[in-house]
């Protein structure tokens, strides 16, 4: 198994561990969480931009092409909304884990139950931006997940993941 494959299952083995936790979270805690990461966003801003900056140098060196370098380029601006966004999705209400849809013939209830999947996975490109979505649409949802995105974006990730991701998380 090479070094990638090992890397891959580790997260995916944590993820599985923090599913059952996630899942039973309550709405507070994943409000909570959302919350914590779009202040993070904005209290590590600097090392942030700065990882962001590295990724966008190494992009250009390596010849790539100006639409993806936007995609690419984390700005002060874009910054600010990305931490909007997640205060938006922290104050979006819950879905009912359980809704009675309808009573049929003989007394039956049809009852519609949402329940977290467990892991989710998600491959994406070299936008830094997306890491933070995914993030965010994982919480609210109350899945783990395992994110991959482009190596362009890597360190803006990794950055993301050390400095807003996990310390909300572990915070709410």
């Amino acid at each position: 198994m090479d070094e990638v494959a090992k890397a891959v299952e580790e997260c995916a083995r944590a993820a599985k561990l923090a599913a059952p936790s996630l899942a039973a979270a309550s709405a507070e805690a994943v409000d909570a969480a959302l919350t914590g990461m779009a202040e993070r966003l904005l209290a590590h801003r600097e090392e942030i931009l700065e990882a962001n900056q590295a990724d966008v140098e190494r992009a250009k060196a390596e010849g790539m092409s100006a639409g993806l370098l936007d995609r690419l380029t984390i700005t002060p601006e874009r910054l600010t909304g990305m931490a909007e966004q997640l205060r938006l999705l922290a104050g979006a209400p819950h879905q009912e884990r359980s809704v009675e849809v309808s009573t049929l013939d003989g007394g039956l209830r049809l009852v519609e139950r949402r329940r977290p999947v467990g892991v989710i996975g998600a491959n994406y490109e070299a936008r830094p931006n997306v890491t933070v979505d995914v993030a965010s649409q994982l919480v609210k949802s109350r899945n783990a997940g395992v994110l991959r995105t482009g190596s362009a974006a890597l360190g803006s990730a990794q950055r993301l993941r050390e400095v807003v991701i996990a310390p909300a998380l572990a915070e709410a």
